[in-house]
C-alpha cells in the first residue's frame, strides 16, 4: 500500500491511493518536529512505500532551508522502510540529500497529477496559510520553481483561509467611517470565516491568535479587538461586519491573482481545491470562468489534502514503472 505525504510547517497531511486521509496541525515552530505525526502515519496507514513532500523547510525551527530538509527527511526515513522524496524536478528520489531539489514541491505535485487530465487550466489550492494558483499550459507546468520565483511571478499567494492576520487583509475597516485597524496579530481569516459561515469549527484545526476557543463568540470577540474594542464595546453587527468585509478582501486578492494568471496565458478552465475552495469557486464566477471542483471530483477531504493525494498516485504509477 502506497501513502503520500505533505509535510508543512503547520499541517502534516497524508492521503492514500484509495482516498484515506489523515490530518494534524503540526506546528513545527512550537513542535520542533514531525515524529508523532509520521508515527501516527506509520500506525494507521501501515504503507509498503510512503512518497513525501516536504514545505516545512522555512518554519523558524530550522536556522537554513536545508537543516529543515535534512531534519525532516531524517525523521521519515527512521520511521518508514520505502520513503520517496518528490523533488522540484517532477521526479523521486530515495533520498533527500541534493536539499535544493526538495524545498516546497507539494504544488508540483499536484499540478503533475492534473496534468494527466488537464492540458490547459489553471490550477489553484487554497489552505490555511497560502493560495498556489499554477498554470498549466499545453500538457506542462509553467511555474516557477522555487517559492521566491512563484511570489514575484503571482503563483503563490501569502494568504489562506485560516491563519492570515485581519489586519493584513484590512488595514482599515469601514464602520461608519474608515478607521485603521490594529497590526498586532488579534484575529485571522478563520476567525472571519467561521463568523460568515463559511467554516464549521471542526474546520478550524490551527490555533488560534489568542490560544482560546473557535466557536462563533469566541471569534466575534478577537475580531472585535482588531479595532481595539472588546464584543461589549463594538457590539456583535459591527464584528459581523468586519468579518465580511475580510472575506471580500480575501475573495478580492484571490480573485485578482486568477485574473492574471487567467490574462498571461489565455486560459479560462480553473480547477479548485483546498479547504478555501469555496473561495477559488466564487471568484472564477465573478471572472466567467469555467470552475471545476476538487471535492466534486475526489470528495471535501481529498481536496484538503490534495498535494498527499497526487503525491501517493504519482508514485504509484512510479513504481509500476520500474517494476
Amino acid at each position: 500500500m502506497i501513502v503520500g505525504i505533505d509535510i508543512g510547517g503547520a499541517n502534516v497531511k497524508a492521503c492514500d491511493t484509495y482516498g484515506k486521509v489523515y490530518f494534524r496541525y503540526n506546528p513545527l515552530w512550537i513542535e520542533k518536529s514531525v515524529n508523532r505525526s509520521l508515527k501516527n502515519i506509520e500506525n494507521l496507514f501501515q504503507p509498503e512505500y510512503a512518497g513525501i513532500v516536504i514545505t516545512g523547510e522555512l518554519s523558524d525551527a530550522f536556522n537554513t532551508k536545508k537543516e529543515g530538509i535534512k531534519r525532516i527527511a531524517d525523521e521519515a526515513q527512521k520511521i518508514f522502510k520505502n520513503v520517496y522524496f518528490f523533488g522540484i524536478d517532477g521526479a523521486f528520489h530515495k533520498n533527500a540529500s541534493r536539499f535544493e531539489l526538495f524545498f516546497s514541491p507539494n504544488w508540483l505535485a499536484s499540478a503533475r497529477f492534473l496534468l494527466e487530465s488537464f492540458s490547459n487550466a489553471i490550477f489553484v489550492d487554497v489552505g490555511s496559510t497560502t493560495t498556489d494558483i499554477i498554470p498549466l499550459v499545453d500538457g506542462d507546468v509553467m511555474a516557477g520553481k522555487t517559492d521566491f520565483e512563484r511570489l514575484k511571478r503571482g503563483e503563490l499567494i501569502y494568504v489562506g483561509a485560516l491563519r492570515t492576520n485581519l489586519s493584513f487583509l484590512l488595514p482599515v475597516v469601514d464602520i461608519d467611517g474608515e478607521i485603521p485597524s490594529s497590526p498586532e496579530y488579534f484575529s485571522s481569516t478563520g476567525d472571519a470565516l467561521i463568523v460568515t459561515g463559511d467554516l464549521e469549527e471542526e474546520d478550524y484545526s490551527c490555533d488560534t491568535p489568542d490560544g482560546r476557543g473557535k466557536k462563533r463568540e469566541d471569534c466575534l470577540r478577537r475580531i472585535a479587538r482588531t479595532v481595539c474594542c472588546d464584543l461589549e464595546e463594538l457590539g456583535v453587527n459591527n464584528a459581523v461586519k468586519i468579518a465580511f468585509q475580510a472575506k471580500e478582501k480575501l475573495l478580492e486578492v484571490i480573485e485578482r491573482g486568477i485574473a492574471r494568471i487567467s490574462e498571461r496565458y489565455g486560459i479560462d478552465t480553473v480547477i479548485g481545491g483546498g479547504m478555501g475552495e469555496f473561495l477559488i469557486k466564487s471568484a472564477t464566477e465573478i471572472l466567467g470562468l469555467e470552475f471545476i471542483s476538487l471535492t466534486r471530483e475526489y470528495g471535501k477531504e481529498i481536496s484538503k489534502v490534495f498535494p498527499a493525494y497526487a503525491t501517493a498516485k504519482l508514485l504509484e504509477r512510479h513504481l509500476g514503472e520500474d517494476r
